[in-house]
């Protein structure tokens, strides 16, 4: 029998807790026993390993004279006592002076996600950071240590094993229309499931909750309360007030949760692995380091609403786009079910198997891993390079329609300082305002790609003012500059199409130290606008461009000439 002993920081929060429960019932359906090493806690907290755990031992880190030294002595004599051959770390206040303090003769398995340095024969990191994710530990490990990385390692209940897993359908059904789906999700009651994870700070979502119950007051809404949380207090009151409202007090799973519920809002931990495996659509935020992500790291698991930080003053705002997400699931669920990386829930197995495995094998297996995730993302990739929508307007250069799954990396190429610059609103767009804006903009934008590589967004929209009909548009680079031919190319582009569609008046503001697109709009015909009507309509579609700042441009259709 191998004995294993787990020193897991439990005041960092559960969710740390949990996923070493789920590694730990792994290893003794193989037989293993597992000793468990806890930060002095409350018995909320670990009584969730009762089942699991050989016996609990509790270290004080709050005494004057703790240290990582000491920390480590206590450790050894535990292994020493039960004669555990093997430590797993999962502690973000432990780190190499721990871990080099440990007993040589034990094989040290070390599980991070902030990318540290360590001192151990194994290391587990189950944060996808998409081509970065293997460069993370490069000169933080010895050359020995085996690392695993990657959402494959993903340590869950076993409930969210794929094949447990009978979920309800959250996509659109091959029997009906994308419309017929979208006005039956119109008019359906839809439940909110929401969760800071096993703590936080409840009156942080207090005002967004509030402010949802009175845009929609029939919303149903599951609200978690971990063992850890504080100002429960400040959302008892609004349950008192609303039935529809339910505090889902220290649940042993979420699982029935995310099945009932239409979307998942709240900090980004251990969820993220959850709602994946149960493809269930979710807004999130970060409120901790370790929850820090790249959102288009995450956009491969298939989420695509991230805030990278989140306060009570921002509520309001959360609960509209809430409501708007809800109004248009069918597009949000296609976007879920557009995952590069999928989980099958069998990390805690995958991972028992490896440390039980001779050293002989687990190179062998980190390789393994290593190919069947590089595999699953070139095939995505491969099927995304499709031409499916694409008009090509040389041999090497293409435009397509954006889509939907084009909402982060449209946000990052305008707010790139070479084309904030040059717009009315030169400030920083916030992913908040973005999202919102995504849903409700009649914008129509495309994308122009050069030999595959993304290069530049041209936009277009329409609007009446005053019985007259206007078209307004503009450009932006993907990254850095673009030569004057290709913005050339887009342009022609998109006024040929609007000569054949339209009879409206192209208007425009430029600004006056940005000689390129000066020079690009006087080449395809744009001159100064003269005409009284179209000045004030310039001014109603562009309120913050002043004449001094922009030049007002203006071309009409029928004029013309490519």
């Amino acid at each position: 029998m191998i004995n294993f002993a787990i020193r897991v920081a439990s005041q960092q929060g559960i969710g740390h807790l949990m996923r070493m429960k789920w590694l730990a019932h792994s290893l003794t359906q193989r037989d293993c026993q597992v000793i468990f090493i806890l930060d002095e806690c409350e018995q909320e907290s670990w009584q969730h390993i009762k089942d699991v755990a050989e016996q609990i031992y509790f270290i004080d880190t709050q005494q004057s004279d703790y240290s990582q030294h000491s920390d480590a002595f206590f450790s050894n004599e535990i292994l020493a006592k039960h004669q555990c051959q093997q430590l797993i770390i999962d502690s973000y206040q432990l780190g190499i002076e721990y871990e080099q303090a440990i007993d040589k003769q034990v094989n040290i398995t070390v599980f991070d996600d902030l990318a540290r340095e360590h001192f151990c024969h194994q290391l587990f990191d189950m944060k996808w950071c998409g081509q970065r994710t293997d460069e993370r530990y490069q000169g933080k490990l010895a050359d020995e240590c085996q690392r695993y990385l990657g959402p494959t390692f993903a340590l869950l209940a076993p409930d969210y094993r794929s094949h447990n897993l009978i979920s309800k359908s959250r996509g659109v059904s091959s029997e009906q229309t994308f419309d017929q789906t979208f006005k039956q999700n119109a008019s359906k009651s839809h439940c909110l499931l929401i969760s800071l994870g096993g703590g936080g700070d409840l009156s942080l979502v207090e005002p967004f909750i509030c402010h949802l119950l009175k845009r929609q007051s029939a919303l149903k809404i599951n609200l978690v309360v971990g063992p850890q949380v504080i100002n429960l207090q400040s959302v008892e009151r609004i349950a008192a007030e609303h039935t529809n409202l339910t505090l889902i007090n220290q649940p042993k799973s979420l699982l029935p949760y995310y099945e009932e519920a239409d979307l998942f809002v709240g900090a980004l931990g251990t969820s993220l692995y959850e709602l994946a495996a149960c493809q269930l659509p979710a807004i999130t935020f970060s409120i901790a380091k370790n929850q820090e992500n790249d959102i288009l790291a995450l956009e491969d698991l298939g989420h695509y609403f991230h805030l990278d930080s989140y306060n009570a003053a921002q509520g309001e705002k959360l609960a509209a786009l809430t409501q708007l997400v809800l109004e248009q699931l069918p597009r949000v669920k296609t976007l879920r079910k557009s995952a590069k990386l999928t989980l099958d829930g069998c990390g805690a197995e995958r991972l028992a198997d490896i440390l039980l495995a001779p050293k002989s094998a687990q190179q062998e297996l980190a390789r393994d891993h290593a190919k069947q995730l590089q595999a699953q993302v070139e095939n995505t990739n491969e099927q995304a390079a499709t031409d499916c929508g694409k008009e090509y307007l040389t041999e090497k250069i293409a435009i397509r329609q954006v889509e939907d799954q084009d909402i982060n990396r449209y946000l990052n190429a305008r707010n790139l300082p070479v084309n904030a610059q040059r717009m009315t609103i030169n400030e920083e767009i916030p992913r908040l305002s973005h999202y919102h804006w995504w849903f409700t903009t009649e914008r129509v934008s495309y994308l122009l790609s050069e030999n595959g590589q993304d290069r530049l967004y041209i936009w277009d929209s329409k609007q009446q003012i005053n019985g007259q009909e206007y078209l307004y548009g503009g450009w932006f680079t993907v990254a850095g500059e673009v030569p004057f031919n290709l913005a050339m190319l887009a342009l022609k582009w998109q006024l040929s199409r609007s000569r054949a569609e339209s009879t409206a008046t192209w208007l425009a503001v430029i600004h006056k130290q940005n000689k390129f697109v000066n020079l690009l709009n006087q080449y395809m015909g744009f001159e100064e606008t003269t005409c009284e009507r179209a000045i004030a309509a310039t001014k109603v579609l562009f309120p913050c461009a002043t004449t001094t700042q922009f030049n007002y441009v203006s071309l009409a259709c029928k004029d013309i000439r490519l």
